[in-house]
C-alpha cells in the first residue's frame, strides 16, 4: 500500500467516524429523488449496490 493510499484510507476513516455510516436506503431514497424531481438530471448512479458510499448524479 502507498503512502497516497494510506493517507486516503485514514481520511476515509476519519470521516466516517466524524459522519457516521452511509444509510444504503437513504442515499437511494435521494438518488430517485434527484431523478425523479431534477429535470436537468441525466443519470444518477451509486457506486457499489450493496455498499453505497458515493452517489454520482449527471
Amino acid at each position: 500500500m502507498t503512502d497516497d493510499e494510506r493517507s486516503q484510507q485514514r481520511q476515509s476513516n476519519e470521516q466516517s467516524e466524524v459522519f457516521g455510516p452511509i444509510d444504503a436506503g437513504a442515499l437511494r431514497e435521494i438518488r430517485d429523488l434527484f431523478v425523479e424531481q431534477e429535470p436537468l438530471v441525466q443519470t444518477a448512479s451509486l457506486d457499489d449496490p450493496l455498499n453505497p458510499q458515493t452517489l454520482s448524479i449527471d
